[in-house]
């Protein structure tokens, strides 16, 4: 992934079930995923949050969970790849609550879409360079063949989690729990954990 890039646009939304935002990149410089357990190029196609984690390690489950969401280049779309094996792949991480989380100026845009159904369109989109958030470097992850976590939950996704969580402050966190939902405030808009149903789960320290 080149995260380095900084984004030409991005937009956030409420979609009255979770955080979403679009990013923008040049044509020339987009984000593609490729390597590892992967067949194929996959695009990147946005981030979205959950709170609480749709995934623990060790039992442990985070406040937050963030996903961003690739489709293998081989369809036109998110839309079409969602039908086909191979044709998602996620990768997520995971925060966790640190007073001495760094400040995050695109965390601010969460209270231009508290309402459901709201959008806010940044004024400074390279504030949510990957790179600065992420880091470069996956590191230590765990990998398996699973499904989205939203129906209709379709079995095509390729998940790609990693170990070391990030930091988020609790006033970071009370900008995602304030956003409200079709049924009041959006909390706890995380999948209830799953059986692994045989599935196999790997790890990975590259």
């Amino acid at each position: 992934m080149n995260l380095n890039v900084n984004p030409i646009g991005v937009t956030a939304r409420n979609t009255g079930r979770a955080a979403h935002f679009t990013l923008t990149y040049p044509s020339s410089r987009s984000l593609l995923l490729v390597g590892g357990s992967l067949q194929g190029t996959f695009a990147f196609a946005g981030i979205h949050f959950h709170w609480s984690s749709e995934h623990t390690i060790d039992q442990q489950q985070f406040p937050i969970e963030m996903h961003l969401v690739f489709f293998n280049r081989m369809y036109n779309s998110l839309a079409e790849a969602a039908f086909h094996d191979n044709g998602l792949a996620v990768v997520g991480f995971f925060f966790t609550n640190n007073a001495l989380a760094k400040s995050r100026r695109w965390m601010d845009s969460l209270k231009n879409i508290r309402r459901r159904r709201s959008s806010y369109t940044f004024v400074h989109p390279e504030s949510i360079n990957l790179a600065r958030l992420v880091g470069t470097e996956i590191g230590e992850h765990f990998e398996y063949l699973g499904s989205l976590t939203i129906p209709p939950c379709y079995e095509t996704v390729t998940w790609i989690i990693r170990k070391k969580p990030l930091l988020i402050s609790n006033m970071q966190l009370s900008l995602f729990r304030s956003l409200e939902s079709d049924e009041g405030l959006m909390n706890n808009n995380n999948r209830p954990l799953q059986n692994l149903n045989n599935r196999t789960v790997w790890m990975s320290s590259k």
